[in-house]
């Protein structure tokens, strides 16, 4: 289940687009509409974000089509990164986020991050994390609530600009943290001892299927902080009954 949002989605609003279609009758009164997320307004917050969180890059917008999977290039004296923005309604998929980190490998890009309205969802931030550990990439993700948390970082200049009524709601009210969960992620890597650069065919434990005898397999835990401002501490406890001999 999705975490409650920090910034409730009817702030959001501006972030939305009706395409209306007339109805039979002509009648303005019962034209429909299709809704969609807007994809440029959504980029212009987290252009300002970038700038903001990370000062110390210099930010590059890509051309609106034919962007190469990225929406904004990043350069600095030590590296190059890439920032990719989604703004969908629904859960994202490995589908929709795959190829930029397929093309950050291709032109040797440092680290990537991807900045997404609605959640990211495990499956795919696990493939994703799995491909980035073996291609020696730094991924970040900014989604639903740790994206709320970045904004709400900088109130005081992002809120006015993009969502004023939720400004004025708060603005003489102290924001409490929230503590979030981590996130932890397992997946499979067969023969991790001689493995090139990683696909995206990992599997997580309850996939594993047709392991042959002697088989060595690499089962790797990614712990994912969704507080943006705090640390946290995190153990990782195995436990087998003495039956248990096999995975």
């Amino acid at each position: 289940m999705e975490a409650s949002r920090l910034i409730d989605k009817k702030y959001w609003s501006q972030f939305i687009q009706a395409d209306y279609k007339d109805s039979v009758d002509e009648s303005v009164q019962n034209q429909k509409a299709k809704i969609k997320h807007d994809g440029q307004k959504f980029e212009d917050l987290v252009e300002d974000l970038l700038n903001l969180e990370y000062g110390n890059i210099t930010w590059e917008r890509t051309k609106t089509t034919h962007d190469g999977n990225k929406d904004f290039r990043g350069f600095s004296a030590e590296k190059k990164v890439w920032a990719e923005c989604k703004n969908y309604k629904t859960k994202i998929d490995l589908k929709t986020l795959a190829a930029t980190l397929v093309m950050a490998e291709i032109q040797d890009i440092n680290s990537v991050f991807f900045f997404c309205y609605s959640e990211i969802n495990n499956n795919t931030k696990t493939k994703l994390n799995s491909f980035a550990v073996s291609t020696k990439k730094n991924i970040y993700f900014f989604d639903g609530i740790v994206l709320d948390q970045l904004i709400l970082k900088y109130r005081e200049t992002i809120l006015p600009k993009f969502f004023l009524e939720f400004y004025e709601n708060i603005k003489d009210k102290p924001l409490f943290p929230v503590a979030y969960k981590p996130t932890a992620l397992c997946y499979v890597e067969r023969s991790p001892f001689f493995n090139g650069v990683s696909d995206f065919d990992m599997q997580t434990l309850p996939e594993l299927q047709n392991l042959k005898f002697g088989e060595v397999i690499g089962i790797h835990i990614i712990i994912i902080n969704t507080n943006l401002e705090k640390t946290v501490k995190s153990s990782i406890e195995l436990v087998f009954s003495k039956e248990e001999r096999f995975f």
